[in-house]
Parts: C-alpha cells; sequence; structure tokens
C-alpha cells in the first residue's frame, strides 16, 4: 500500500507544470514574523500618485497652487498691515465691521431684498426684475463697506488727512467718486434691462402674429 502512494506521488511530481518565470516570487507569501519589502515605484507609480491627487485634496493641482498663492499674498498683506503700530485700530475695526454687518446690516438686507420683490411682484417675472436691482446695489454696498473710512470722512476728516499722509494721494475725492460709480453701475443696469426687455417684446412679436392668424383661419 505504502509502495503504492509513493509511485502515485512519484507520477504527480514528474507531470507537474514547471512555473513560470518570476512566478514563484510573485505567489511566495512572507513567513510569520518576516517583514514584506515593498516594490520600488517606478515613474508609472509616481504618476498615478499624482493622477490620486484629486481624490485626496478635491481639486487639481493648479487650484492647489492657486490656493497657496492666495494664503501667501494674504499673510503677506496682513503683515503689512499690522506693521504700521496701529494694529489694535485695525482689529477694532475688523471686529466692529464684522458685528455691523452681522447685527445691523443683514437684517437692512433681508427687509430691503423682501420689499423689492414685493414691488416688483406685478411685472410678470419678478426675480428677473430684482436681480437688476441686487447687483448694483451689492457691487455699491460692497464698495461702500470697504472704503467706508475714507467715503465717511471725506470733508477733511482725520482718515483722509492720514491717507493723504501716508500715499501723497488725495483722500477727498472718495465720497464723489463713489456716487458716481453707483450711478454708473445703476445706469448700466437700468440699460441692459432695457435690452432684454426689446429682445424679449421682438422675438415675442412674430409668435402672437402667428397665432393670431392660426385663431383667424378656422374663423373664415
Amino acid at each position: 500500500m505504502r509502495n503504492r502512494q509513493r509511485t502515485v506521488r512519484e507520477r504527480a511530481a514528474r507531470t507537474r507544470r514547471p512555473d513560470l518565470p518570476g512566478q514563484a516570487a510573485r505567489t511566495r507569501r512572507p513567513a510569520t514574523g518576516e517583514r514584506a519589502v515593498p516594490a520600488p515605484r517606478t515613474s508609472a507609480g509616481r504618476a498615478l500618485g499624482a493622477l490620486r491627487l484629486p481624490r485626496r485634496y478635491g481639486e487639481g493641482p493648479l487650484h492647489l497652487l492657486l490656493m497657496l498663492a492666495s494664503f501667501a499674498l494674504t499673510g503677506y498683506a496682513g503683515v503689512r498691515l499690522l506693521a504700521g503700530g496701529q494694529w489694535p485700530l485695525v482689529l477694532v475695526w475688523f471686529a466692529g465691521a464684522a458685528l455691523l454687518h452681522d447685527l445691523v446690516l443683514l437684517p437692512l438686507y433681508a427687509l430691503a431684498d423682501r420689499a423689492l420683490v414685493r414691488w416688483t411682484a406685478g411685472t410678470g417675472r419678478p426675480r428677473v426684475r430684482a436681480a437688476y436691482v441686487r447687483v448694483p446695489a451689492a457691487l455699491s454696498g460692497l464698495l461702500l463697506l470697504v472704503w467706508f473710512p475714507l467715503i465717511a470722512g471725506a470733508a477733511g476728516g482725520a482718515s483722509a488727512a492720514h491717507y493723504e499722509a501716508t500715499t501723497r494721494l488725495p483722500g477727498e475725492v472718495f465720497l464723489s467718486r463713489w456716487l458716481l460709480i453707483t450711478a454708473g453701475l445703476c445706469v448700466l443696469s437700468a440699460l441692459w434691462l432695457l435690452v432684454r426687455t426689446v429682445q424679449r417684446r421682438m422675438s415675442g412679436a412674430p409668435r402672437r402674429r402667428s397665432e393670431t392668424k392660426q385663431r383667424a383661419v378656422p374663423g373664415a
């Protein structure tokens, strides 16, 4: 019985297919306690790692580069702004502006926008008409928020005097320029609304004519 089993094992060993080159290295598992050595990364592996960057970061390499550049520029501007010896006033201005915006200006924005939507409710397209008022108002308000110290102190105030002493530029022109920019934005928005209204009426006139002809033909 033993001789028969030995003969079967010998025949199986002779008829077994030889291993392909590199098959033993791929199928070999590390023994217990033995540390697996990772394969060296090739250029294809590095390229694959670069392609996996959007999965980890969420955007492409260009977006990451622009974000780093913007952070560096913001840090440089902050250092230059706080290096003048007036950093307490700058911090007070930022904190006061944030509180003023959240507690006072934001409720006013909401009330004004609601009143604007109600005022344009009878025009057929209230949200579209309201956008022609929101955009210039938002841009004008943003300019006012950024340059408020110079706009409010245009008539020989301390802010204008400090601005002139620092930059050697006139500081009493911000109020008039802000008013001119606001008026220009409103005029451009009104002209754009006029153009869109005329285009809509011109495109709707042939359609109304064709509908009128179709209604008149069966009655004849």
